[in-house]
């Protein structure tokens, strides 16, 4: 089995996670062979379901933890997290 992979990052988009980020997000992680989920506060979102993400992350300023485990882990969490960090590619 292999190890997970682990990296706290804050939504800082000006919408928080949205339809569209969350979209986003599941799209990203579906590029690589590795189970993707954020987790906050005990609960955990699958990046395969837009709602679960939607209902976890919610507003801007939120801390979540991004989750991989698998053989493309690596560049999984660097995809994800680059993607959250550029705000979506929303520029705000």
């Amino acid at each position: 089995m292999s190890e997970e992979l682990r990296r706290t990052v804050r939504i800082v988009n000006r919408l928080g996670m949205h339809a569209r980020a969350a979209t986003s997000l599941s799209e990203v992680a579906s590029r690589f062979d590795a189970e993707v989920r954020l987790e906050k506060d005990g609960q955990a979102a699958r990046s395969t379901s837009v709602i679960e993400l939607l209902l976890l992350c919610g507003q801007a300023g939120s801390e979540v933890d991004v989750v991989t485990r698998g053989p493309e882990a690596e560049q999984a969490l660097r995809a994800v997290t680059e993607l959250i960090a550029d705000r979506f590619g929303e520029g705000q």
